[in-house]
């Protein structure tokens, strides 16, 4: 049975194409459009990775999703997209706690070998 990733993005395209990317690579993709249904998804069923955009809608970015999960004690490694250029202090902080962001557009190699490397 393939592991369980869990994408989080308001970007259909970008959905699109990670969910069959990584499909095709065997794993079983779920997908969140925002913060409070990948919450709520995390409560339900575990996943091996979590896959994140920094900024959506729904009043919860994905900085806010990666700190509920880590206080909620959920399991799986966290990874992070943006498409906006690295450097914030909450990026920064986050990025030198371990957990890998990935750049937009060019981020599909960088997924796939954070995930195999797991």
């Amino acid at each position: 049975m393939g592991k369980r990733v869990l994408l989080i993005d308001d970007e259909k395209d970008i959905v699109e194409l990670l969910q069959m990317t990584l499909e095709e690579e065997g794993y079983i993709v779920c997908v969140a459009g925002n913060g409070p249904e990948a919450v709520a998804m995390m409560k339900k069923a575990p996943f091996d990775f979590i896959v994140c955009d920094v900024n959506m809608p729904g009043g919860m970015s994905g900085i806010h999703v990666y700190e509920w999960k880590k206080s909620a004690n959920i399991g799986g490694t966290f990874l992070f997209l943006t498409g906006h250029a690295k450097g914030s202090e909450e990026l920064v902080a986050i990025e030198n706690s371990g957990v890998p962001i990935l750049t937009k557009p060019h981020f599909l190699g960088d997924l796939l070998s954070h995930l195999e490397a797991a």
